[in-house]
């Protein structure tokens, strides 16, 4: 096979998207445009959220956009290499302007789930032996009415005991979303317009993907009291929630001793997160940073370790 044979795990040539709709169906493809744009993901109830710069687009263009487009799809990757969805949601507001006498630019910042997980409000009684199945389910109902871009159901894996009388859901969706995280060891999101649970010492299901200096790790991997922190080659495979594996001799450590004490006691910090034996994390944090006629290109990841031979909901270290 020669050099320059195309195979499936190609990082160069880069490939991208970006496509903004309106209520009546129409599309305008934005593709072809020089774009920046910086995409941030959690396993948190606050909206992932997309900031994008489209180039030099033709002033009617941008009062298109401005005016009558609601919403955004974003897609980054490769040309025969992985490429996916790394963002879609709705447009909260455009910003014109310009970054000098040449180059002008409408911004773009969007969000997922915004409308589900700041306006959706639960009013609902649920019956004498409800489980947190169907009180999720009566959630993701309300989030849905108020957000024609939330597409999600009932998520599973939340399991815990069922209600020995009646109860009354009224007020924010994203409120009862954390105290339903709370009862059944987890945390809620919305990851593309879905709500998705994840248990706070487990994961999500999904291939494992390996990260070294072959397959797009960048730098030194480093351990920090917020998580393990790593940056990659952009990476669409990479699902918050799901695992990543990487060689621990690549890893930047710090030995936790004593007892955590508040920074204001302690000058080197608080405790810095664990490291895996066999160095596979899972993702709480991923950071999309891209230009299309730039250098940046990457993926910008916070993850916690995960013990393989414990069970799978029993797996993360949360320190």
């Amino acid at each position: 096979m020669s050099a320059t044979t195309p195979t499936p795990n190609d990082q160069w040539l880069r490939k991208c998207s970006l496509i903004v709709g309106a209520p009546d169906g129409r599309t305008l493809d934005l593709s072809e445009f020089k774009i920046s744009f910086h995409v941030s993901q959690s396993d948190v109830l606050t909206p992932n959220t997309l900031r994008c710069k489209v180039y030099n687009v033709a002033t009617a263009t941008t009062t298109l956009i401005t005016k009558e487009f609601t919403t955004v799809l974003l897609q980054a990757g490769y040309v025969t290499g992985n490429y996916g969805f790394i963002f879609r949601g709705t447009i909260v507001q455009t910003m014109v302007g310009a970054d000098n006498a040449v180059d002008h630019f409408i911004e773009i910042f969007a969000a997922d789930g915004d409308q589900a997980l700041n306006f959706g409000i639960t009013n609902v009684t649920l019956a004498p032996g409800a489980t947190i199945a169907s009180a999720q389910a009566a959630v993701a109902q309300a989030m849905a009415a108020a957000d024609p871009t939330f597409t999600g159901g009932s998520p599973t894996g939340a399991t815990g005991g069922i209600l020995p009388r009646g109860k009354v859901l009224f007020g924010l969706s994203r409120d009862h979303l954390h105290t339903l995280g709370l009862t059944a060891g987890g945390r809620y999101s919305v990851q593309s317009g879905r709500l998705v649970f994840i248990p706070d010492t487990g994961y999500l299901p999904g291939d494992i993907v390996k990260l070294n200096a072959g397959t797009g790790l960048i730098g030194i991997p480093r351990t920090t009291e917020g998580g393990v922190e790593m940056t990659a080659l952009l990476n669409p495979n990479i699902i918050v929630g799901q695992r990543v594996q990487i060689e621990n001799k690549q890893l930047n450590t710090v030995n936790n001793r004593g007892t955590p004490q508040p920074s204001y006691q302690n000058p080197f910090g608080g405790m810095f997160a664990s490291t895996a034996a066999d160095g596979i994390y899972r993702v709480m944090v991923h950071e999309f940073e891209g230009d299309t006629r730039g250098n940046p290109w990457y993926s910008h990841l916070v993850c916690l370790s995960v013990n393989p031979s414990a069970a799978p909901s029993a797996a993360v270290a949360l320190t």
